[in-house]
């Protein structure tokens, strides 16, 4: 599995975000991938396009995990699943109107779905290594 990080914030401030919660190492420096400084690709399905052409542009074995509803309508937008969650930044109504493929309402039930400790519908990708 690879970990890619689809952001609208700067990539320059998204880096200095997971440095600062000690997580920046699950992450190749090239799958951070955010907005230029300038305000250039801050819309999020441009985000996740780029994201998945860096992946060689399949977006099958993908999901996006958000937390507003910008990120389920970019994943939308790259037809992609997407797992909206209720423990972020976005009200829950927020996220169930966007439409995602699945909710998870804590990590740990967002754990369950992506590696499959649950049935769900995401089982087409479980263990896919790229």
């Amino acid at each position: 599995k690879i970990l890619v990080l689809a952001t609208s914030k700067p990539t320059v401030f998204a880096r200095q975000i997971l440095e600062h919660f000690e997580i920046a190492r699950y992450f190749e420096e090239e799958l951070v991938v955010g907005s230029y400084l300038d305000g250039r690709r801050a819309v999020k399905a441009e985000v996740i396009r780029t994201a998945l052409l860096l992946l060689g542009g399949d977006g099958e074995n993908t999901v996006m995990v958000g937390d507003r509803k910008f990120d389920i309508l970019g994943a939308k937008a790259n037809a992609i699943d997407s797992i909206g969650v209720t423990f972020g930044y976005g009200e829950q109504d927020e996220i169930e109107l966007a439409g995602p493929t699945q909710m998870a309402h804590s990590v740990e039930e967002l754990g369950e779905l992506l590696v499959g400790n649950r049935p769900n519908i995401f089982s087409k990708w479980m263990g896919v290594r790229r």
